[in-house]
């Protein structure tokens, strides 16, 4: 028997096809922080969710540690033999929701593909609520690095061509609702500048703060 599994590696190697660990959900770890001053927010509730879920799985609710940390490891099973190319498999979603009293609840996604086995880790921006105004069309889906994206409303700070700027409004180019959300930009700080309109979402990045440093 263990002969033949010898000789079943050989084979597999020789083709060009290695070993590799299927991810069904994939790790999701980070900081969790006030998106101006970047103060840690410890404390916070955490709702999880996968797409596709796994079988068996079972979604974990967690609390951010008193530095703001949270850690969601990968869930894998099995070993699938693959030809090696970046980015096989399909795509695996994690989806985290936070909340803390006194600012706006944000929805978190990471998604990687399923033989990749990437790990994910970003500093998750809050917006408080007296800091936020209401809009009237859902809030943005935003990338935070090239696996994660997190809502981001009216108050959230973005970069836009290498410039830090706060959402001004929300809103859509006509009545239909699949018309492209679009921005309005303010300066950082607020009123100094002047204000880019009409910017599509996809050319926005959500921008973390820089956490404050130890003394």
């Amino acid at each position: 028997m263990r002969n033949s599994l010898l000789f079943l590696l050989v084979v597999l190697l020789l083709s060009g096809c290695i070993p590799r660990s299927r991810t069904d959900i994939p790790a999701f770890s980070g900081t969790l922080v006030d998106s101006i001053s970047g103060v840690p927010l410890g404390g916070a509730s955490i709702n999880e969710q996968a797409d596709p879920a796994a079988e068996g799985w079972t979604p974990q609710s967690l609390r951010t540690e008193d530095d703001g940390r949270f850690n969601y490891p990968a869930l894998t099973s099995g070993t699938v033999y693959q030809l090696p190319a970046p980015g096989a498999g399909w795509p695996v979603s994690r989806t985290m929701i936070f909340h803390k009293e006194g600012y706006r609840d944000t929805t978190c996604r990471c998604t990687n593909m399923s033989l990749f086995g990437k790990e994910n880790e970003a500093v998750i921006p809050l917006v408080r609520i007296d800091q936020s105004e209401l809009s009237t069309e859902e809030p943005l889906l935003l990338h935070l690095s090239d696996s994660i994206v997190c809502q981001a409303f009216v108050g959230s700070q973005v970069l836009y061509q290498d410039t830090l700027y706060l959402i001004g409004e929300i809103y859509r180019q006509g009545q239909y609702d699949g018309n492209p959300l679009l921005l309005t930009l303010r300066s950082v700080p607020p009123n100094e500048g002047g204000i880019v309109l009409a910017v599509e979402d996809y050319r926005v990045q959500l921008a973390p703060p820089v956490q404050p440093a130890e003394e």
